[in-house]
């Protein structure tokens, strides 16, 4: 296959990391934190937070966390980087030549640059806000509480991204934080378009046509909440999470917001696929026993969908999407060889 160049627009951040022996709980909207000294704090939240939610924080409640001394900053985090990052690691892998390009949201940073160096993805930032710290609380109830940040002008940003835009192969929009970041593309086809609640309505109206749309069943509820849908569920461990997926999508398909295909993840559940040009969905469930997922599952599992994209543009985007499911269990650690398929 002749070389592409692979567009990702996205955000950095600096995320932290629970310490070797400290704990974290969740107690309604209160965070339990005890450090390695075993001394315990009580952080409240401004909500009771689910399964797999990102919970937007103040600067107070940042500072309060750090102080607790059982957070440590870890390696550079985020939607964009971890999707560059591992559409770099997954194309390497199945010998795709892929040149990427990591346009970068956030302000200008020395680490995401020198990771993006030793990845061989090109780093292109393109703003002057501060970093956001995001800290990634792992277990069972995995919940990633980030910080609320306030974004600079964006009006220079259409004129470092049109010149990338028109040459760019593939284009992925992670998590788009501004409008006026997804305007460069409005006249081009996106290949993939990763929603989360960092979006805000006016960006998922444009981005929503694209060939796919991705994000598990709390950002799309979300989502579906701020377009004006009527939204019942958001828990992915819920008795009727799957078929709550499809009604959303077929919702957003109705807001024109749903894409060619549009794929909602369900952890342990596996995932939801609806298809624009069959009217129909399928639900991929795992016939394996569930693992812990980890950091970035969500963006690793949307690289891997688009990688597929990639190279199997004319396979049945059912069988796409069950390769790319079996990538990422195989990349979290999990037995990968049978996955089913349940037309809905």
């Amino acid at each position: 296959m002749k070389r592409k160049l692979a567009l990702v627009l996205g955000n950095s951040n600096a995320d932290y990391s629970l310490d070797e022996g400290a704990f974290a709980s969740f107690h309604e909207r209160v965070l339990v934190v005890s450090n390695r000294r075993e001394r315990q704090f009580n952080i409240a939240l401004p909500k009771t937070p689910q399964r797999g939610e990102k919970i937007t924080i103040n600067k107070i409640t940042v500072e309060r966390i750090l102080a607790s001394g059982a957070f440590s900053k870890s390696k550079p985090g985020g939607c964009g980087f971890h999707f560059a990052a591992k559409l770099r690691q997954f194309s390497s892998s199945q010998g795709v030549d892929l040149q990427i390009i990591f346009a970068d949201s956030s302000a200008p940073s020395p680490v995401v640059r020198d990771w993006c160096s030793d990845l061989d993805v090109e780093y292109v930032p393109l703003s002057q806000h501060s970093a956001q710290r995001n800290f990634v609380v792992q277990g069972e109830d995995k919940i990633i509480l980030r910080e609320a940040i306030a974004l600079t002008d964006t009006n220079d940003m259409p004129d470092l991204l049109s010149p990338i835009s028109k040459r760019a192969d593939i284009v992925a929009l992670v998590a788009p934080k501004s409008v006026e970041l997804c305007k460069p593309f409005a006249d081009r086809e996106i290949d993939l378009a990763m929603i989360t609640p960092s979006v805000p309505p006016s960006a998922i109206e444009l981005i929503g046509t694209a060939k796919i749309v991705i994000g598990n069943l709390c950002e799309l509820s979300d989502a579906g909440f701020r377009l004006g849908l009527n939204v019942e569920s958001r828990d992915e461990n819920a008795p009727d999470a799957v078929a709550a997926a499809v009604k959303l999508l077929c919702s957003l398909r109705g807001k024109n917001c749903a894409g060619v295909e549009s794929v909602c993840t369900l952890g342990k559940h596996g995932a939801v696929l609806s298809l624009q040009q069959r009217d129909r969905s399928v639900h991929l469930r795992p016939l394996f026993p569930a693992v812990q997922t980890r950091s970035g599952t969500g963006d690793a599992t949307a690289a891997a969908l688009l990688l597929q994209r990639i190279t199997q543009p004319h396979r049945c985007p059912a069988m796409r999407t069950a390769v790319a499911l079996a990538n990422i269990a195989e990349w979290v650690g999990a037995p990968h060889d049978d996955i089913e398929l349940c037309w809905l």
